[in-house]
């Protein structure tokens, strides 16, 4: 039920609940006894006709006023309070699923609805603020004010009821009938985002291959559907609101008429008309306002489904071993590995590597490489067999302890909302500044920062995309070094490098591997195959393993 989450969040904190019952109450009884106030002074006023007899009403209506204001203020304070600690542990939540969850599962989840997940989380906050909770605690006192009408005449309370049956109706029936339009909108308007942004990031492919056309005739066709579908959000709200703003003036207009009659006929006097006008005002205000509040519920329900798409993804580990060192010796032992319901890139594949050994790794796309990398890295879980680090199975290490052993160069480097700095650092922020001005040094990275309006504090824009390919391949290299790894995991590192930057990861890979780091790299860079030590060739059957005398030795007789 669309009620069951406030219920749940008042339920956490009893004392305050009762508190924001209790100042509802107040606030509510305060417009009442201010409305019988009006009523007692008109009385008087129109029996003895004594002019300060209003300047009695005007003072006593602003007291009135004031204190409903203080009171609601103070309830305001504390409805804030009720969804302060949801707010903060929902939003500590999708941080946790965007940086900590598996990254398979993250992966299969559409990127639009993964963006998606900030607004609906402004959308559950809008939902359950202050102001909606006051409102829906003020629902039920629109039945005390239509009832304290009929004190006055059940005639007018059945107009007043009546009114406050078609502003909840209506609403109501716009929460349903916009349910799926609201839905349909929030999925549109998420590929629309997703085809700008591809947009900006491919600027050059779309000028380059003629894809304007095409991106435009995308952009009208979503922008189109979108409008057609915000226009039926719209309509119907725009009728609601209208059904509900007659109701008011229905309300006002037929007490009046009724009333009118009532008290020419002597059934009813002046200020007992006047006195059911507010009241009729007051229930009408609190059904409208409560409507309105169910309407954003029910967005925030479907806003939190979508966020629970994404918080409950399962996490990684965290649990496990953490030795003392790290050698630097690896094996594959047995490892197979399968995309869900597509063919093995791997089956029963078998290596060792000694700490300070280079394997190549090659093979046609699509074969595996990337994906062996991510295995290695713990990203992913081989099916069957076991990755082995210094003998350890890799499931039973502490996943955070074994990736600070990696130093990892993908073949397509992203990077972080920060500095170079925050950048080059994040996975060993205690490193030196001598440490760090020397691997900046020897990734050929000086020049390009200091001609940097601000050096290592410069910000890194959309990612690192808009960096060139060679600068972003020196800034993933520079990363991977400062943390200091004992096993390097390189994909395609020399690819759009000139000759000076892939002199510069020659050299690298040569200090790595003569001070004992292990080295697994994905490479067709005929200098980098030859000073492997082994050579995994993916592209040729189930793959093999070459040793430097070129002699190939088959998976079979790599496990004999």
């Amino acid at each position: 039920m669309v009620m069951d989450e406030l219920i749940v969040r008042l339920k956490r904190n009893p004392a305050l609940s009762a508190e924001l019952v209790l100042a509802s109450v107040c606030t509510n009884v305060l417009a009442l006894a201010d409305t019988i106030f009006v009523m007692i002074v008109l009385r008087r006023y129109i029996a003895y006709g004594f002019d300060g007899t209003l300047i009695i009403l005007t003072a006593g209506t602003l007291v009135a006023l004031g204190l409903q204001w203080g009171v609601r203020r103070s309830r305001d304070i504390l409805a804030a309070d009720v969804s302060r600690d949801f707010d903060k542990t929902l939003s500590e939540d999708m941080a946790t699923a965007l940086v900590d969850s598996d990254a398979m599962a993250l992966q299969e989840l559409p990127p639009e609805r993964v963006r998606g997940a900030v607004v609906d989380f402004q959308t559950t906050q809008s939902a359950y603020d202050a102001l909606n909770i006051g409102a829906l605690l003020d629902a039920p006192f629109a039945l005390m004010f239509t009832a304290s009408v009929f004190f006055l005449s059940p005639l007018l309370s059945l107009i007043v009821l009546i009114g406050v049956a078609i502003s909840l109706g209506a609403g109501l029936a716009s929460v349903h009938l916009a349910r799926r339009g609201g839905a349909d909108l929030a999925d549109e308007s998420g590929r629309h985002h997703a085809m700008v942004g591809t947009a900006t990031r491919a600027a050059d492919t779309v000028r380059v291959f003629g894809g304007a056309e095409y991106c435009h005739k995308q952009w009208t066709a979503q922008v189109g559907r979108i409008g057609v579908l915000r226009n039926v959000l719209e309509d119907t709200r725009g009728l609601s609101q209208s059904v509900t703003l007659g109701a008011g003036v229905f309300v006002r207009v037929a007490i009046y008429s009724v009333g009118a009659k009532l008290a020419v006929e002597g059934e009813l006097s002046v200020a007992a008309l006047i006195g059911a006008s507010i009241l009729g005002s007051y229930a009408i205000q609190k059904a409208t306002a409560c409507a309105n509040a169910y309407s954003l519920l029910e967005q925030a329900r479907e806003a939190m489904r979508r966020i629970g798409e994404l918080t409950g993804l399962p996490g990684e580990r965290h649990a496990g071993a953490i030795p003392e060192t790290y050698e630097g010796a690896l094996e594959l032992a047995g490892m197979s590995y399968a995309f869900p319901n597509g063919s093995p890139l791997f089956q029963g594949l078998d290596l060792a590597l000694a700490p300070g050994e280079v394997l190549a790794v090659q093979g046609a796309n699509g074969s595996g490489k990337s994906t062996l990398m991510r295995l290695v890295a713990g990203l992913a879980a081989p099916q069957a067999g076991r990755v082995l680090a210094d003998g350890r199975d890799l499931r039973e290490l502490n996943p955070k302890w074994w990736r600070k052993q990696l130093a990892y160069v993908p073949q397509e480097p992203f990077f972080l909302a920060g500095s170079f700095r925050e950048n080059l650092t994040v996975g060993n922020p205690e490193i030196e500044e001598r440490e760090l001005r020397r691997i900046i040094n020897a990734s050929g990275l000086v020049r390009f920062i200091d001609l940097s309006d601000k050096g290592l504090e410069s910000p890194m824009i959309d990612a690192g995309r808009t960096l060139p390919v060679g600068i972003r391949k020196r800034m993933a290299l520079a990363r991977a070094l400062c943390g200091g790894g004992r096993l390097l995991l390189l994909d395609e590192p020399t690819e759009g490098l000139d000759a000076e930057g892939t002199a510069m990861v020659y050299k690298a890979m040569n200090d790595l591997a003569q001070g004992g780091a292990t080295i697994i790299v994905i490479s067709h860079d005929p200098a980098i195959v030859k000073g492997a030590h082994q050579i995994l060739d993916l592209g040729v059957g189930e793959g093999h393993v070459l040793r430097p005398g070129g002699r190939a030795i088959s998976q079979e007789q790599v496990a004999r």
